[in-house]
């Protein structure tokens, strides 16, 4: 009985504390509602609905004031109020010049002021710490002040345009910060987590002073709309960004000390941008855009951005005339633009020549330079053409490919770069394959077989070929399908100066195979050679029957006139 008894006690204790606040949305219009509340909830303090001032129900853009026959005027009657599980909304009080009365509350899901024709600053809230979800301030014509936020330690979402001075002081998280119009922003002390900072439409903010001295990692970046040059002081201590630049004067990136990465960089219709100075030593990861921006004339601020990045974008840069700062990119993987830049003649650096060659990129070439060089795919694959050099390799398990004092032990294709004073010269590409041949039983060194052996693969002997074999220091060459009259013409119109290995496949071996018996005696064997003009070369075949299948060493001795 006496449990019982305990029990309607308790519940009997929990009607009486429901009982403070309505269980239903609370709708204020007028001035009288306030005072009316006040008076039949003197004890409501933890309201588990929504608060609405002004307006029956919520409207983000454009809300029906009408200007009410009691309109509200003080808003003291709401000072009991310390929670408020779901949403403050105060909008369309055309009467409503302060907020003094909700100084009380210290944790709110949202609040949303907007559209108060008359209110001229926001000095309540000295209590509120904690705001959920979102906090929006728009549309407010005459608000001068927002001060009533310097103890707020998170939001999730600050969205405010205004017209006005902000003190966030204490502001430690946000997930999101929106500023919009001329606002400025007293320092932010306490910060240390912004993931989206957003500054639009703004024509007094010079730079990032706000946030000097907080090490920040900002994921989402924008800046818009901004009449004036900005420059990036106070964010010396910046670790990572997105940068989203649009529609601005110009901008100053010098003061990115710390900044390593940028994974999207986007810069937009800035009017006076010459250059990119100040990103020298950030690595962009994912996506680079660079459109209409009249005066850049170079991309020499890019020349970090290594690697493989998604998405290429060139367009709109009337006196852009140089892109080589981009050659250090290894590689495009989806979409490459290079469009509508008047000066730009030149487009055949590395990761453009290697995206050509890409099916599923998507692709757009056109209306740049008047040379002809830079406006189709197949204009600019003329110019890879001089800078590019391929080498095919074919190779078995546990072999290893050394050039260059890199070394290749899988199949693949690789690239390897030559620069110069000038910048990128050349273009090694390495197509490394399986072999055909990886069989481990012993050769019938009686037969003229196969030879699949580590080296440089190729199907044709000309000077591009002559000249690949000493620059890059190769000593051996596996030839694929190749002429004898081709081997015979390298041999009899070039100066060698090293030996060079050669092994042989079917094609190949069938003409030489001819020959076996007598180079198998250890003979010198002179081929008929043509003539050269002004050079003639003394050509050496010299085997044994040991190594006969295993080397075959050329060697052309200059200086030495010989009847052919």
């Amino acid at each position: 009985m006496k449990h019982i008894f305990s029990f309607v006690l308790f519940c009997s204790f929990l009607n009486i504390l429901n009982s403070q606040c309505p269980n239903e949305s609370v709708v204020l219009l007028t001035q009288s509602d306030i005072e009316n509340f006040s008076q039949q909830y003197p004890d409501c303090t933890y309201l588990e609905t929504n608060l609405f001032i002004g307006v029956e129900t919520f409207s983000a853009s454009n809300p029906n004031c009408e200007n009410a026959v009691d309109p509200i005027t003080d808003l003291s009657g709401l000072d009991q109020i310390t929670y408020i599980r779901d949403t403050l909304l105060i909008q369309c009080n055309n009467s409503l010049t302060s907020i003094s009365g909700l100084n009380s509350i210290d944790s709110v899901g949202s609040i949303y002021i907007s559209y108060n024709e008359e209110l001229l600053n926001i000095v309540a809230f000295e209590n509120l710490t904690n705001v959920r979800e979102k906090l929006t301030i728009v549309q407010n014509e005459n608000l001068s002040s927002i001060t009533g936020f310097r103890n707020i330690i998170t939001a999730r979402n600050i969205r405010i345009s205004a017209d006005a001075v902000i003190n966030l002081s204490k502001l430690n998280h946000t997930l999101a910060l929106t500023i919009i119009g001329d606002v400025e922003m007293l320092h932010m002390d306490s910060i240390q987590t912004l993931v989206n900072l957003n500054i639009l439409s703004n024509n007094i903010i010079e730079n990032f002073d706000f946030l000097s001295g907080r090490e920040l990692e900002i994921p989402q970046f924008t800046i818009s709309q901004i009449s004036q040059p900005i420059s990036f002081r106070g964010l010396e201590l910046l670790i990572t960004a997105n940068l989203n630049i649009f529609y601005v004067a110009n901008v100053d990136f010098s003061y990115l000390e710390s900044l390593e990465d940028i994974a999207i960089f986007r810069l937009s219709n800035c009017e006076n941008c010459t250059s990119l100075s100040g990103l020298e030593n950030i690595n962009f990861s994912n996506s680079i855009r660079i459109t209409s921006n009249p005066f850049l004339t170079t991309l020499d601020g890019l020349s970090s951005a290594k690697g493989e990045i998604r998405r290429l974008t060139i367009t709109g840069c009337a006196q852009l005339d140089n892109i080589d700062a981009l050659s250090s990119i290894s590689s495009i993987s989806e979409v490459l633009e290079v469009s509508n830049n008047p000066s730009l003649n030149n487009c055949a650096i590395k990761p453009i020549c290697r995206a050509l060659s890409n099916d599923l990129i998507v692709l757009t070439i056109e209306n740049n330079g008047q040379s002809n060089t830079c406006n189709t795919s197949e204009q600019i694959l003329m110019g890879c053409a001089d800078k590019e050099t391929y080498l095919d390799y074919a190779i078995c398990d546990g072999d290893t490919i050394t050039l260059n004092s890199v070394e290749y032990t899988t199949v693949g294709l690789y690239y390897q770069d030559f620069v110069n004073e000038q910048g990128l010269d050349s273009i090694l590409v390495i197509d490394i394959v399986e072999s055909d041949d990886c069989s481990d039983e012993e050769e019938d060194p009686t037969l003229c077989p196969i030879l699949s052996r580590p080296g440089m693969q190729i199907d044709r002997l000309d000077d591009d070929t002559y000249n690949i074999m000493y620059l890059y220091g190769i000593k051996r060459m596996y030839l694929r399908d190749i002429k004898y009259t081709e081997l015979v013409n390298l041999i009899a119109y070039h100066k060698v100066e090293k030996d060079i290995l050669f092994d042989f496949d079917t094609f190949a071996l069938e003409q030489y195979c001819e020959r076996a018996e007598v180079i198998s005696k250890g003979e010198i064997y002179q081929p008929n050679l043509p003539s050269a003009p002004m050079m003639k070369y003394k050509v050496e075949v010299t085997m044994s029957e040991i190594d006969f299948f295993q080397n075959f060493v050329l060697t052309i001795r200059s200086g030495e006139s010989v009847k052919l």
